[in-house]
């Protein structure tokens, strides 16, 4: 379960649009964008904020390895901060 509690709310990518391998380290240090992360820009989805979200991970039983992956949006002047909340129910 993930809320954001602020103006942004948390976005998230279906597992099909992202490449696993370029998760933290895999990233080279570059941003989501140029690292190769994300495979198509345009499938990155938005909850809004205060949203209560239910993202089922790769072990949830019946979605084995085909988890949501869940990301902070760019922060902006109108919304310098933000406080996510995450429940793992494993």
């Amino acid at each position: 379960m993930v809320c954001t509690y602020g103006d942004v709310g948390t976005e998230w990518l279906d597992d099909a649009y992202i490449d696993r391998g370029k998760l933290g380290k895999g990233s080279g240090g570059l941003s989501d964008e140029l690292s190769g992360l994300i495979r198509d820009t345009y499938a990155v989805q938005a909850m809004p904020g205060f949203a209560i979200g239910l993202l089922k991970g790769k072990c949830w039983e019946g979605n084995e390895q085909h988890g949501a992956v869940h990301r902070s949006p760019n922060m902006t002047q109108a919304s310098p901060r933000r406080l996510l909340l995450t429940l793992d129910f494993s």
